[in-house]
């Protein structure tokens, strides 16, 4: 949410690929740090860690990064971070489609409870209860 917060702010000031430049190498140099105090020197230099880093860095990280700063930049903080809420069902489903992953009932509920927790957020305001006070 603060990140959310942040790009909401610093859009309206500066330039979305740079803001998303910076970001990205803020994370590259905070997930570098913490790669060689948690991970072994071998998983990190073999040519499948050096793979999936590049993977991830391009795809995973600047990509994603560079799409939703570009993006909030015309959308409220608020609906941003409903739509980012929404991001491991969106994973779901296409591990599904694209992996021919089986959906369990583990996820199912889950993935039940997060779009219910959508639907009330943005419903919210809609809804009038009266309440009883003495």
């Amino acid at each position: 949410m603060i990140q959310i917060l942040a790009i909401n702010h610093y859009t309206y000031d500066c330039d979305p690929v740079t803001l998303s430049f910076i970001e990205f190498v803020t994370l590259a140099v905070l997930s570098f740090i913490t790669s060689l105090i948690f991970e072994t020197r071998n998983e990190i230099l073999s040519m499948n860690g050096i793979y999936e880093l590049v993977f991830t860095t391009v795809f995973c990280t600047f990509g994603c990064y560079m799409i939703q700063i570009c993006a909030q930049k015309y959308a409220k903080p608020s609906h941003a971070a409903i739509i980012m809420s929404l991001e491991s069902v969106f994973g779901l489903f296409s591990s599904i489609i694209f992996l021919g992953e089986t959906l369990t009932i583990r996820a199912s509920i889950g993935c039940a409870m997060i779009f219910a927790s959508v639907l009330i957020a943005e419903l919210e305001p809609f809804m009038h209860f009266k309440t009883n006070r003495g």
